[in-house]
């Protein structure tokens, strides 16, 4: 797979407008150090806090004002336009060279480090900031493995916002550990008067196969007419972060033969507590993630008074590697 360097307008190197802070920042998977390693020893970035995962078909390359399509990464068969300024290389070869064991800065990763904090304010309705660790992420993204496995790498649909926890877990560093092609529909994602008009056509070109989404977003979706696109590609739509009506939900299934699955999680659990299963009955949130716990109990203040029978409401605990520090 090619990649692209060159310049853009003022002189500066396309590379240096890839963060506000010159700073490499994803997450480290089977071994592709070697790809950051390449990346920081060819000027891309001048830090690396955590490694790639580029094991993608596809690659776009941000450019502070603009973005880099690049002849080769989107588009295999497309050439460089006449006149170009821009180096095609090879990827696989230019990256071959480097470690894949190891970044040459010998920084080690302890699963207990801060990696990011999330604005979130959906629990209590006060916002604040939830503490991700390494092994948080790390965690969900190695279960989505799991989950996903009996499935072919696919192309995923994100419209949802990437500082959203679903947005930048589930759909972002979850689906690359994976290997998933991610379309990203514009920075408004789901809000793009351009994209969601044609979200159709755009799921016909990329051959979507996943759409993860919340219950105002598929009813806006089912407002608009599919016309003459083949969207057989779309077989699955995750929905969550409010209930979603079961008319609503078997009319949007028949009409567009899509499978809808309803999740459960918070940005303080990484997004994930459940995921629903094969068969999900109706009104559930699916089954608790792996080496978690779940219980709904009433409280005394922060004291477990009893355990809910079921039917009855009360407190959701919730435990595992997901949830935050």
């Amino acid at each position: 797979m090619p990649l692209a360097v060159g310049k853009r307008r003022g002189g500066h190197d396309i590379y240096s407008k890839l963060s506000r802070r010159d700073t490499l920042f994803c997450s480290v998977q089977h071994g592709h150090l070697h790809v950051a390693q390449w990346l920081f020893d060819n000027g891309a970035v001048r830090d690396i806090r955590t490694c790639a995962i580029l094991n993608t078909s596809s690659m776009f390359v941000a450019c502070g004002h603009g973005h880099l399509n690049a002849a080769g990464m989107c588009d295999p068969s497309a050439t460089l336009p006449e006149g170009s300024t821009l180096t095609l290389y090879d990827f696989d070869n230019a990256i071959a060279a480097m470690s894949a064991e190891k970044l040459d800065s010998g920084r080690d990763f302890e699963a207990s480090e801060i990696a990011a904090y999330f604005h979130t304010g959906g629990t209590t309705g006060r916002p604040k900031l939830a503490q991700l660790t390494h092994g948080n992420m790390a965690f969900v993204g190695q279960l989505m493995q799991v989950y996903t496995a009996h499935m072919e790498h696919h192309t995923v649909l994100c419209g949802l916002p990437l500082f959203h926890i679903y947005g930048c877990i589930i759909q972002g560093i979850a689906s690359f550990a994976v290997g998933y092609r991610i379309f990203l529909m514009t920075p408004s994602g789901f809000r793009s008067p351009t994209a969601m008009p044609n979200i159709w056509k755009l799921i016909e070109r990329f051959k979507v196969k996943q759409i993860s989404a919340v219950p105002t977003v598929l009813m806006a979706l089912s407002e608009i007419p599919v016309g003459d696109a083949d969207i057989s590609s779309l077989t699955n739509l995750n929905s969550g972060a409010a209930p979603l009506s079961r008319p609503f939900e078997l009319s949007f299934e028949e009409r567009f033969n899509v499978e809808i699955g309803n999740g459960y999680g918070m940005t303080e659990t990484t997004s994930v507590i459940s995921r629903a299963p094969i068969d999900q009955p109706p009104g559930s949130v699916g089954m608790r993630t792996p080496y978690g716990g779940i219980r709904i109990v009433q409280l005394d203040g922060a004291t477990v008074t009893k355990n809910c029978e079921i039917g009855d409401s009360g407190a959701i605990l919730v435990k595992g590697p997901q949830v935050f520090a």
